[in-house]
């Protein structure tokens, strides 16, 4: 037995005097949704996140309130939170495959330390599915607003949260999700015939994506239509880390067109590792820079380490490494000389 409401509990105590949260669901389309939730409590013992969801009761009136005592067959991905001396921490989950035009119930779900609290069920309903618009051709150009438009990418392991939005690492079985974020900053122009991709990795297995994405071969791929002047949106997938012969980073980008130009998002370096025991540990990126090109860099992963070629280090450090630095050193050495011979 359970009580309902906010603090919804198996067991009548409270752990550690923790509650969760649910708040409003956002960025709503026809078969996704983000759900959002508030832990009340210090992380300072294991505490594992979700969300349950299900389709409304037949018969459900918003005038009368979303009924407390439901049961929630389906479950959002779980999230383990990090250690934190915060007395509060915001929670996010992307939940897919869901039905246009339809109320969903959902509230979330918290496991502190081996006892589980729950939030108030809230309602959201997801959006008619809008028809494939008829293309029209016509002589009359209107104005492009896809010059203005900005498109950004981030990620985020799962099933372990380290690293961060742009590098990160993931094991075997890790569940990862990406984001990808389009602005039209034009005050004006709208742009049209939107298309989003996104190539994964062979060693990705993909679970699913927002907003009618789609898998095409190996590209996840969306096809958004316009995006008004000022109008912001943002879709996502997720998948699940496969077995890999050994550590290997995947450099990755977005990219948005509309039929003759493209776009493309900054870099998101997900380090992948070859074990799937133990916790990601501190790694970095071979040769620094990315390139901002998608692809593998297999063996990509060194250990920080320190080095003992002291005097090879200092003495790398002290030569110029660009033509006007050279300059420098020449017309100082000049200034040297013509300074010894002046006392000689």
């Amino acid at each position: 037995t359970f009580t309902t409401g906010q603090n919804t509990v198996f067991n009548p105590v409270t752990p550690f005097n923790a509650s969760v949260q649910t708040l409003q669901a956002t960025g709503v389309s026809f078969d996704s949704a983000i759900l959002n939730g508030l832990l009340n409590q210090n992380v300072s013992f294991p505490t594992t996140v979700w969300f349950e969801y299900g389709p409304a009761t037949f018969g459900f009136n918003p005038a009368f309130g979303v009924p407390q005592n439901v049961t929630l067959p389906q479950q959002s991905l779980p999230q383990t939170l990090p250690f934190t001396p915060v007395s509060q921490q915001n929670f996010s989950r992307i939940v897919l495959g869901l039905s246009p035009n339809t109320t969903y119930f959902f509230r979330a779900v918290a496991n502190v330390n081996g006892q589980v609290v729950r939030g108030n069920v809230l309602a959201f309903t997801t959006s008619f599915r809008a028809a494939t618009p008829t293309v029209v051709t016509t002589t009359t150009v209107a104005p492009n607003g896809f010059s203005k438009v900005t498109i950004t990418k981030a990620g985020a392991n799962l099933a372990f949260p380290n690293g961060t939005k742009d590098c990160f690492a993931a094991r075997p079985g890790d569940v990862v999700e990406y984001t990808i974020t389009l602005k039209n900053t034009s005050a004006s122009a709208a742009a049209s015939n939107l298309t989003v991709r996104d190539t994964l990795s062979p060693y990705f297995e993909f679970l699913g994506a927002s907003n009618g994405g789609r898998l095409e071969g190996t590209d996840v791929v969306w096809d958004l239509g316009t995006l008004s002047a000022g109008e912001s949106r943002t879709v996502a997938f997720q998948v699940r880390v496969r077995s890999l012969p050994g550590n290997t980073n995947h450099e990755n980008i977005a990219t948005v067109s509309n039929g003759s130009s493209t776009k493309k998002s900054n870099s998101v370096n997900t380090i992948l590792l070859n074990t799937a025991s133990g916790t990601p540990t501190t790694a970095q990126l071979q040769g620094g820079a990315a390139t901002g090109t998608s692809g593998e860099t297999t063996g990509a992963i060194v250990e920080t380490t320190q080095t003992n070629n002291t005097a090879s280090s200092a003495l790398s450090g002290f030569f110029p490494k660009t033509a006007l630095g050279w300059l420098g050193l020449l017309i100082l050495l000049i200034l040297v000389a013509l300074l010894v011979r002046a006392l000689v």
